[in-house]
């Protein structure tokens, strides 16, 4: 036999085995092509929560500059003002008649080329996650893990198809309805069209550049934007309050915290609304702190109008605006604030709720729609099992709201329907025990009270 004869004969079986194989598999498909594209999707989906954030810190960046704020703080400032805007423009594209594809298409596009340099320095802040896990403790590292670890998995949630109630019924029904008729409009059929829809917005924008999984991962990713901010003011106010600790761990530790409420790491992918207004609510806690310690009264202005986003993406945010407002009127004489001033700031919180306010009034004749007005949209029989206020609960309950509510709420059910989880409670108390002393601990607290 000749020395090639082997080479020759081992060539000639292997493309036997190639041409069997492959009309085999042809026709017997192992993967599905719906399967095989699954992975390409959810993919693309993560590409396109990025693009659609870097606009928001693009659009932040460009309208505030907050130079006197930690890389982490500013992370979520800037996401949170850029998010609220681009509701709001996306809002006026629903009014024109432009909710299509095409028009999502050219606005992040168009977008991102206006504003790549603020959108690229936004991006570059993300790195300070980074650097605070490389200069934390061990304990300090396991905590950060143990958490990514907890949101990467409300990520692959999220990146699923939908299936949690409130998301096919209105958050995301009602902006496939918008995205169908190519318009915002009031839906009579879905007593939900009345309420806020900023976040809505959002998710209208982000399902128009793909799919409804889109809009589950950009609301998994407002959720984790909460918490970098919440770092990095609670390693300032930690840090500031209490030199000999520099904050190192409490920054971490309040991360993990919030992480163990099951209500909020399972809203991460569910494609839920509330984590938004934890965003702009976690923007607030940073701006107010930042006006009790600089006396500037910008930065209340800011906390209003933060406050104002949460409202806008749900009624019950008020609570929020109440709490800064409570505390200006308290410190007002310490911080020197008119009344007129706080007056002014209550006015700003109103500009991102107008919107709908018109919206609700125009086609319902109810701005608050369904709440508190009986219309012809909604009768006073169901109008009674949908309340602002839950007048369920002994008043034992209410007066020891925290411990109550860490107790007896869980998800979906009992007297709160909220599992916070026992770390809020469990470390709150002591540490506002021991940084008692800083006056804008005490004006946290204040914020708090609406809420109880």
């Amino acid at each position: 036999m000749r020395p090639n004869k082997p080479i020759i004969l081992l060539a000639v079986i292997a493309a036997w085995m190639f041409f069997v194989l492959v009309g085999y598999y042809y026709f017997h498909k192992p993967i599905s092509p719906d399967v095989l594209a699954a992975p390409l999707s959810a993919l693309f989906n993560v590409l396109l929560m990025a693009a659609v954030l870097a606009l928001a810190g693009g659009i932040g960046r460009r309208l505030l500059k907050a130079a006197n704020f930690s890389s982490l703080e500013q992370i979520t400032i800037h996401g949170a003002l850029g998010l609220g805007v681009l509701s709001l423009i996306w809002t006026v594209f629903g009014w024109l008649h432009l909710f299509t594809t095409w028009a999502a298409w050219l606005l992040l596009g168009i977008g991102l080329v206006i504003l790549r340099r603020e959108a690229l320095e936004w991006l570059r802040n993300l790195s300070a996650v980074g650097e605070t896990f490389r200069h934390s403790a061990r304990l300090e590292r396991m905590i950060a893990i143990i958490s990514l670890i907890l949101a990467g998995y409300q990520l692959l949630i999220a990146l699923a198809p939908p299936i949690g109630w409130d998301a096919l019924t209105y958050h995301l029904q009602l902006p496939r309805l918008y995205l169908e008729a190519g318009y915002l409009y009031h839906v009579p059929e879905n007593m939900y069209s009345g309420h806020f829809q900023l976040a809505e917005m959002i998710y209208t924008l982000t399902m128009a550049l793909h799919q409804p999984e889109t809009a589950g991962v950009l609301g998994w990713a407002a959720g984790i934007l909460v918490l970098p901010g919440l770092m990095g003011a609670v390693n300032r106010l930690v840090g500031t309050a209490s030199p000999e600790t520099r904050g190192k761990s409490a920054g971490w530790v309040a991360v993990f915290a919030l992480l163990a409420g099951q209500t909020f790491r399972t809203l991460l992918g569910f494609s839920a609304t509330d984590q938004f207004s934890a965003l702009f609510g976690s923007a607030v806690l940073i701006l107010f702190l930042e006006w009790m310690q600089t006396q500037q009264v910008r930065w209340f202005y800011l906390a209003c109008l933060f406050s104002g986003f949460a409202i806008a993406v749900k009624l019950t945010g008020g609570v929020l605006l109440a709490g800064v407002i409570l505390a200006a009127l308290f410190y007002a004489k310490r911080m020197r604030l008119r009344f007129s001033k706080i007056v002014l700031g209550a006015l700003i919180a109103l500009l991102p709720v107008l919107p709908w306010l018109i919206k609700n009034g125009v086609a319902t004749g109810n701005p608050i729609f369904p709440y508190s007005i009986e219309t012809t949209f909604f009768q006073l029989k169901p109008l009674a099992s949908s309340t602002l206020l839950n007048g369920n609960g002994d008043w034992l309950e209410r007066i020891f709201l925290p411990v109550s509510l860490t107790w007896v709420g869980y998800d979906k059910g009992g007297l709160f329907g909220t599992d916070i989880g026992p770390l809020i409670l469990l470390l709150a108390l002591p540490g506002a025990i021991a940084l008692w002393h800083d006056q804008r601990i005490k004006a946290a607290v204040l914020v708090l009270i609406p809420a109880a």
